[in-house]
């Protein structure tokens, strides 16, 4: 069964070399093993001694690649065995000819290169690092920290499942791969902190401020694609073939994944995947824009695939306020384990053939260069040399490479108003994605509040949805605007006919911290599209908004909708661990209407027990966690023997099919109280298959049978005639 990377870069070791790591491959040797569709020239870029153990990829748009190298594989936990290399081709033969260390770190995970600071970002857990070379030397001269105690250090353990791959978007964060090691306190030089338990996205500004979590629930992502239009794309690893595959994912900002507690038995609460492939070990990944590639390769989202050996284009097709996607194969290597690109149109693809988990001497991995045959690549510009209209121009460029590099220097600069009406006619006129993407934004990260106007005429734009749905993204995206940003744009997107115009309403609504839109949030629960959906739900959660939805629970069923809309509130609800819900629920645990009353039952289940905190890499949940749910370590909190003594009079009140459903309840959830499995089992029923149906939740492989589990089982078993079926 392939195996997962970083998970699956502990067996490198374990499976065929190719080549003997003390003994330098020649390129014809490297080449041997790598096929390419027609239309490309190939060329081995760099290999030992100048590079080796290379991990993750970024270029400049004239083509200089920046090389994160780790001679600890996966588990070594030596220091000093990691650097970033510069790779330059300076004679234009496809092969590089200077090597210099730009700066040295252990466990150079993720790097992102910003030309116009002369800055290399590079995630070497457990900090983020801005490296800058202002002098042009080649190598850094400075050095700026902009993440602590992000994922943990060599003296806890080797690099596998830690923070990896890292993007600079064109909405002016820094997106980052976490891998499930999470992080027990991460600061950012701001001094803002989270703690993250598992796997996820995260992301902060380049000069270290505004750290927040975007997605969580992932397990061992590598990296994040971001799309033109800021979509956000992963392929996660699995957790060793224990059901959470190998799988591409659309991740919308707020989402909640699912693992490890929530994708097995609560698969309606978490955002569904796009493809699940089963086994195998995803590790790079990054959206192509550029039309100098030959099509359709110079276009879309693909993911590196380390364990099956292959490079991956996966064309996307919008489905509501998400995606479908397919798989067409790119090439076949051995072991990649990133791509990058320039603003040539040169593919920069890394290897790690000949490693393995732990140091294996010198001669391990290699680059080689995708390049489009018998194509005269454009002359990539100074964007340096460029007058702030010139680069406004830029920004309209099909090329993605070219859009990003002339919006950092744009920025960089200071801001003109001239620049502002260009930015909003590129906008509104343009109908490449990218470009409006890269327009509206540069409007935003150059004038802040001052775009407001401008941005808001855009969010009501008729007729032109794409134009809304960026709009309304960017009008939320800059939290220290919050208080300045009217909430009417966005309670009027709420019905917008576009569900992606709608997922951004319900988005920014909780992102911008308006309660007062709450009411007008809620019936989106119920929305046509799902994933518009489960946002909604999380936009209430981070609202709080526990009086909108306690008072849902008690209008009239007015509509087709109402059930819905309440099933809604409940949802939001099972996750605010205040009294003032739980006094609300219990109050209304009485009422005639039998599915409402089931649906406070269960939501007064998942209250029982919350997740306890995350303190360091000794509470670290392993490869193959338990995956039951809905909580991975539950704790009890002030509330949880009201909550039980409302559970256990309900219970004894209820009898047949409610009966047994919320027996279930209790079960899914892991509540438990004195005399419980006595209870339980005189409603779920005599006949064994009933019993059986209510405790087949608990039978979970990772975790010891409870003592009422044993109890449930024992009495199932207690006649020779049930036995063999118990």
């Amino acid at each position: 069964r392939p195996l997962p990377f970083l998970s699956a870069l502990l067996c490198i070791g374990l499976t065929t070399a190719f080549g003997d790591s003390g003994t330098p491959l020649t390129d014809e040797e490297i080449l041997k093993h790598f096929s390419h569709p027609e239309g490309f020239d190939v060329t081995v870029f760099a290999s030992p001694p100048n590079i080796s153990y290379p991990i993750f990829l970024t270029a400049s748009p004239d083509g200089a690649v920046f090389v994160g190298c780790d001679e600890n594989g996966s588990l070594d936990q030596k220091p000093g065995r990691g650097r970033v290399v510069l790779c330059e081709d300076t004679k234009g033969t496809g092969k590089a000819d200077r090597f210099t260390t730009f700066a040295r770190m252990d466990s150079p995970r993720g790097v992102a290169w910003d030309g116009s600071t002369r800055t290399l970002y590079v995630m070497h857990p457990p900090i983020l690092t801005a490296y800058r070379d202002p002098g042009r030397t080649g190598a850094a001269t400075e050095q700026e920290d902009l993440i602590t105690g992000l994922g943990f250090d060599l003296n806890a353990r080797g690099a596998d499942h830690t923070i990896n791959g890292i993007r600079l978007g064109i909405d002016g964060w820094i997106y980052i791969a976490c891998g499930d090691y999470g992080a027990p306190k991460a600061v950012g030089k701001d001094g803002h902190s989270l703690s993250l338990r598992g796997g996820g996205i995260l992301r902060i500004r380049p000069d270290g401020s505004g750290m927040e979590m975007v997605v969580t629930g992932t397990r061992n992502i590598l990296a994040v694609a971001i799309a033109p239009t800021l979509d956000l794309f992963t392929r996660d690893n699995t957790n060793d073939g224990d059901d959470w595959n190998d799988r591409l994912s659309f991740n919308p900002v707020g989402a909640q994944m699912g693992y490890p507690s929530l994708f097995r038995n609560f698969a309606d609460e978490i955002i569904p995947t796009m493809i699940d492939y089963g086994g195998g070990s995803p590790v790079g990944a990054i959206y192509l824009d550029e039309p100098i590639i030959p099509a359709p390769w110079g276009q879309g989202f693909y993911s590196v695939e380390w364990g099956r050996g292959e490079i991956d284009l996966h064309p996307l097709a919008r489905s509501g306020a998400g995606w479908k996607a397919d798989t067409k194969k790119l090439l076949t290597m051995n072991r990649p384990t990133d791509m990058e690109v320039d603003g040539a149109g040169h593919l920069y693809i890394s290897s790690w053939e000949g490693a393995t988990f732990t140091y294996n001497g010198p001669n391990a991995g290699y680059l080689v260069r995708l390049s489009p045959a018998g194509v005269t690549a454009p002359k990539v510009p100074r964007f340096d040399a460029q007058t702030p209209l010139e680069l406004v121009d830029l920004l309209g460029s099909p090329s993605g490479v070219w859009r990003l590099a002339a919006q950092r220097e744009l920025l960089k600069r200071r801001p003109t108003p001239d620049v502002a009406p260009f930015l909003h006619g590129l906008a509104g006129s343009t109908t490449n994605a990218g470009a409006r993407t890269a327009a509206v934004f540069t409007l935003r990260l150059m004038f802040g509040a001052a775009s407001q106007s401008r941005l808001i005429g855009m969010a009501a734009e008729p007729g032109k949805p794409e134009l809304r749905e960026i709009a309304l993204k960017a009008l939320a995206d800059d939290l220290t605007l919050a208080a300045s940003v009217p909430t009417k744009p966005f309670v009027a997107a709420l019905s917008d006919p576009d569900p992606r115009v709608r997922l951004q309403a319900a988005t920014g609504l909780g992102r911008l911290g308006k309660r007062e839109a709450a009411a007008a949030l809620l019936p989106r629960t119920a929305d046509s599209d799902p994933i518009v959906a489960h946002i909604a739900i999380q936009s209430l959660r981070t609202l709080h908004a526990a009086e909108v939805c306690l008072a849902a629970l008690d209008a009239p069923i007015d509509s087709p909708e109402r059930p819905k809309i309440q099933h809604g509130a409940l949802r939001v609800l099972q996750a605010l661990y205040d009294p003032i819900v739980v006094q609300g629920l219990i109050s209304r645990l009485g009422t005639d209407n039998a599915a409402l009353r089931l649906g406070i039952f269960q939501t007064l289940c998942r209250l029982d027990t919350r997740e306890a905190a995350y303190t360091g890499i000794k509470q670290w949940w392993g490869t193959r966690p338990d995956t039951s749910g809905p909580i991975y370590q539950p704790e009890r909190w002030a509330e949880s023997e009201t909550i039980e003594k409302a559970l256990r009079a309900r219970l004894a009140a209820s009898s047949g099919d409610e009966a047994r459903q919320e027996v279930t309840s209790l079960i899914r959830t892991k509540v438990s109280f004195p005399g419980m499995t006595d209870e339980i089992l005189a409603k779920a029923g005599n006949d064994t298959s009933a019993r059986m149906e209510v405790i087949a939740s608990l039978l979970s492989p990772k975790t010891p049978a409870s003592p009422e589990l044993v109890r449930a089982l024992s009495a199932i078993a207690s006649s020779p005639r049930e036995l063999p079926a118990a």
